[in-house]
């Protein structure tokens, strides 16, 4: 993709680090992520470790061993965070991306998931 046209457009986003410290260039086009390889996955590899973080401050905030009272009832708040909210983050990636793509977006989803699913039920987190 030549990013003289996207800097031409005045396009602000378009671009992201890669793991050697190259600058990887692509575009967003209403939240999925267009470009090379290198700079999708870059970008969903980013994207996803954002999500996870969000997901276990989350689970931070609603722990049911931190927060002990009988008058918020944390365990179920993060139950149907999880049910209703948080299971779907990565899906509208995975409709809009090859699965080639979203495979490891979507192991990094699910290891967050598991540990909170493990906090709502008191199980071992096996991270």
């Amino acid at each position: 993709m030549n990013h003289e046209l996207r800097e031409a457009a005045n396009i602000p986003e378009g671009f992201t680090e890669g793991e050697d410290r190259t600058t990887l260039f692509g575009l967003r086009a209403y939240g999925v992520p267009i470009g090379s390889e290198v700079f999708v996955t870059e970008w969903l590899k980013t994207k996803g470790e954002r999500i996870r973080s969000n997901m276990l401050e989350i689970g931070n905030l609603l722990d049911p061993i931190r927060i002990a009272s009988r008058d918020i009832p944390s365990r179920q708040c993060l139950w149907l965070l999880i049910l209703n909210c948080l299971r779907f983050k990565g899906n509208y990636f995975v409709r809009n991306i090859p699965p080639q793509f979203t495979e490891g977006l979507y192991a990094t989803l699910d290891s967050a998931i598991d540990k909170l699913m493990g906090q709502c039920f008191s199980l071992k987190s096996e991270e």
